[in-house]
């Protein structure tokens, strides 16, 4: 997932189906903190949250694997 918001789409992801295992890319430290603290991210065991910017690393990711 490209971004965290506040959290409703990966939250409802892990509601439905907490074996879904979800990688979210998001590049402002506010926005992961807001969710850390009111939005309950540090409970939810199916997320990877890695801090950047996502064109970066998808274009990374697209690079090693072409």
């Amino acid at each position: 997932m490209l971004g965290l918001g506040a959290n409703t789409s990966s939250s409802l992801i892990e509601k439905l189906d907490p074996e879904i295992k979800q990688t979210i890319i998001e590049i402002d430290p506010a926005i992961i903190q807001a969710c850390i603290d009111h939005f309950n991210l540090k409970e939810m065991k199916s997320v990877k949250l890695i801090e950047g910017d996502a064109f970066k690393i998808v274009e990374k990711i697209t690079c090693v694997l072409s």
